[in-house]
C-alpha cells in the first residue's frame, strides 16, 4: 500500500495574479475549466493508493463549498499556516498511517504516469532559468540546482513528484522542514545519505506545471481536449489540428466554417488545411487557427471580473445573435420537430437503460425536488412536445452556430474580441447546413449562463437522493447574479420569451445523460436537473 500525499497548500493568488483568480487555494487553480485538485483524484482513483490533500486549514471549508469530490475517496488533512512546503510535509507525514512507500505529489505538477518505487520525475526539457529548482544528472554526480541562487540555471526542472520509502522521506523532511523548497529532500540524502540516495530513478517527462507563469498557458495547450474528438493537437506555429473517427460530424463543422458569409468569417478561426479523410484509420481531420482567450465557461467559473465587464460581454454576444438573424432562412416543420422532439424520447430511453436499478424510478416516478413536487417525463411528455411544435415560426429561422454554449465561446477581455469554436453544421441528421431555428442557439446560450451546465460538467455541484426527495445544489460563483441579469435582458431584447427558452433548456438537459456515462452522479444530476426547469417552464 501507499500513501499519496497531493500537497495544495499555502497560497496561489500571486504567484499566478494575471488570470484574475478567486481563490487563493493552488487546489483550485484550473486548467481548461477544469480545478486541479480533480486532475489528481481522477488520475490516482484506480492505482489502489490512500490519497491525502494537504491543504491549509483556512482553505477547507472553501475547497468542498467549491468543488463536488464525494465520487473519489481521500482524506484531507489541514495544516495551519506554515512556513514553507516542508513544513507542510512535516506535518502531513505524522498524521497519516504508516506505509511502506510514499508518493508526493504538488498539486500543480498534474501527473502523468504513476511514480514507482524510488522514482523523481524531472521535466524533460533541458532549460535556462531562474523561476525553479533544477537537477543535473550524472553518473558520477547530481548536482542541486536551486531556485533561491540568483544566478541562471541549466537543468532538468524538479516537477515535485516523487515516490521514496517512507522511512527515508521522514528522515529527510525532519532535517529540512525549516526549508522553503521541496527539492531540500534529495539534496539532503544526496550529502548525508550516499548510500540511499543512489537507488533513485531520475525519470524524464512531460512536465505539466500550473504553478509558473511561465508554464502555464503552456500546459494549458497540453490538455486541450473535446468530448466531440479523439484528438485535439495545438502546433508550435498556432495551428490547431482536429482528429475524430465521427468524421461526419468533423466535416460538418468543416463545411460549415468553410461556407460562413464574409460577414460572419471573422467570428471563426481560419481553416488551415481543409478536411481529410482517412480510411485506413477510419479518422477524419482538419486544422485550423488556435487562438488563446479564455472560453466564457472559464470566465464565468474562476475569473474574478467586474460586474461592468460581464455587461459588455453580454453585449457582444447580443450583436452575434442580431448578425446571424440578418441572415434569415427557412428549414421547414418537419426538420424543426425531427430536431427537437425526435430524440428527447429516445436519449431518455437510452439514459434508463444506464441507470443502476435502484434510481430507474427518477424517470418513471413523480419526483419531490428540492421541496417540490416535479412530474414525471411520462406524465408531461406529450405537453411538452406539443408546447415545443407552438413555439415554431419561419422568422426564427437564420444562421445558427448549433452549440452556443460559453465552453464554444471565446473571449479576449481586455480587446473584446470573439471567437466561435466547435459549430454544429446541421441541425439534426437530415439537415445539413449554416440555417437552424435561434431559439436553439438562445438555450445553449441560457443552459450555461442560467442552467449551469458548466458548473455541472465541472463537478460544481452536491446532490443528495433520498428515494423519491431528491435535494441538490450547484456551487454558483458570485458573479451569478449579473450573468443571471443579462442573459435575461438579452432574451428580452431579442424580443423572446425566457419562459420558452428556459423550456427548451430542460429538454437539453434531458438529452445529455447518455453522453455523460463517465460520471452517473452527473447523469442523475442532469436530467433531475432538466425535470426541474421542464416542469418550472411548461
Amino acid at each position: 500500500m501507499k500513501n499519496v500525499l497531493i500537497l495544495a497548500a499555502g497560497n496561489i493568488s500571486n504567484k499566478l495574479s494575471f488570470i484574475k483568480a478567486y481563490y487563493a487555494s493552488p487546489a483550485l487553480i484550473p486548467i481548461n475549466t477544469k480545478p486541479l485538485i480533480l486532475y489528481h483524484l481522477e488520475f490516482y482513483k484506480n492505482f489502489g493508493c490512500k490519497v491525502y490533500l494537504i491543504v491549509n486549514q483556512k482553505d477547507t471549508a472553501y475547497i468542498e463549498e467549491s468543488v463536488n469530490l464525494k465520487e473519489f475517496e481521500f482524506d484531507i488533512i489541514e495544516v495551519p499556516d506554515s512556513h514553507g512546503v516542508n513544513a507542510s510535509l512535516h506535518f502531513a507525514l505524522e498524521k497519516v498511517p504508516a506505509a511502506n512507500q510514499t508518493i508526493v505529489n504538488l498539486v500543480t505538477s498534474i501527473p502523468v504516469q504513476f511514480p514507482q518505487d524510488q522514482m523523481v520525475f524531472l521535466d524533460k526539457q533541458l532549460s535556462y532559468n531562474n523561476d525553479w529548482s533544477c537537477i543535473n544528472i550524472a553518473k558520477d554526480n547530481t548536482e542541486f540546482l536551486f531556485k533561491s541562487n540568483p544566478n541562471k540555471k541549466l537543468g532538468y526542472g524538479f516537477t515535485g513528484v516523487f515516490s521514496m520509502d517512507t522511512t527515508l522521506l521522514c528522515k529527510a523532511v525532519n532535517q529540512v522542514s525549516h526549508r522553503s523548497d521541496l527539492m531540500e529532500i534529495f539534496a539532503y540524502l544526496n550529502q548525508f545519505d550516499k548510500y540511499n540516495s543512489s537507488c533513485f530513478n531520475f525519470i524524464l517527462e512531460d512536465w505539466i506545471d500550473a504553478g509558473h507563469e511561465i508554464n502555464y498557458y503552456h500546459s494549458k495547450l497540453k490538455l486541450i481536449s473535446s468530448r466531440s474528438f479523439n484528438s485535439v493537437i495545438v502546433t508550435d506555429l498556432g495551428v490547431l489540428k482536429k482528429e475524430s473517427t465521427n468524421y461526419a460530424k468533423l466535416k460538418n463543422e468543416e463545411e460549415f466554417i468553410t461556407a460562413i458569409p464574409p460577414s460572419l468569417a471573422i467570428l471563426f478561426p481560419r481553416i488551415i488545411k481543409g478536411f481529410s479523410h482517412d480510411s485506413a484509420l477510419k479518422t477524419g481531420s482538419y486544422s485550423m487557427e488556435f487562438y488563446g482567450y479564455p472560453s466564457m465557461a472559464e470566465l464565468q467559473l474562476f475569473w474574478d471580473l467586474r460586474n461592468e465587464v460581464w455587461t459588455r460581454i453580454f453585449f457582444d454576444i447580443e450583436t452575434v445573435f442580431n448578425l446571424f438573424i440578418k441572415q434569415s432562412s427557412s428549414i421547414g416543420k418537419n426538420a424543426y420537430m425531427d430536431f427537437y422532439v425526435g430524440k428527447i424520447g429516445d436519449r431518455v430511453k437510452e439514459f434508463y437503460g444506464q441507470l443502476d436499478g435502484k434510481y430507474k424510478y427518477i424517470i418513471t416516478e413523480d419526483l419531490n425536488i428540492n421541496g417540490v413536487i416535479n412530474e414525471s417525463f411520462s406524465k408531461i411528455k406529450e405537453r411538452l412536445f406539443k408546447r415545443i411544435e407552438a413555439l415554431y415560426s419561419e422568422d426564427d429561422f437564420c444562421i445558427v452556430h448549433g452549440d452556443f454554449c460559453f465552453n464554444n465561446i471565446l473571449y479576449d477581455v481586455p480587446h473584446r474580441l470573439i471567437k466561435l469554436i466547435d459549430p454544429r453544421g446541421s441541425f439534426g441528421n437530415k439537415y445539413k447546413g449554416l440555417y437552424g431555428d435561434i431559439k436553439y442557439d438562445l438555450a445553449k446560450l441560457l443552459h450555461s449562463a442560467i442552467g449551469g451546465y458548466d458548473y455541472l460538467v465541472n463537478n460544481l455541484y452536491k446532490i443528495d437522493l433520498n428515494e423519491k426527495n431528491i435535494s441538490y445544489n450547484i456551487f454558483y460563483r458570485n458573479n451569478n447574479n449579473i450573468i443571471v441579469e443579462k442573459a435575461v435582458q438579452l432574451v428580452s431584447n431579442l424580443g423572446y420569451s425566457l419562459k420558452d427558452i428556459m423550456l427548451i433548456v430542460g429538454t437539453l438537459f434531458l438529452t445529455m445523460p447518455p453522453l455523460h456515462n463517465d460520471s452517473s452522479s452527473r447523469q442523475r444530476v442532469m436530467y433531475i436537473h432538466g425535470i426541474k426547469l421542464i416542469n418550472e417552464n411548461l
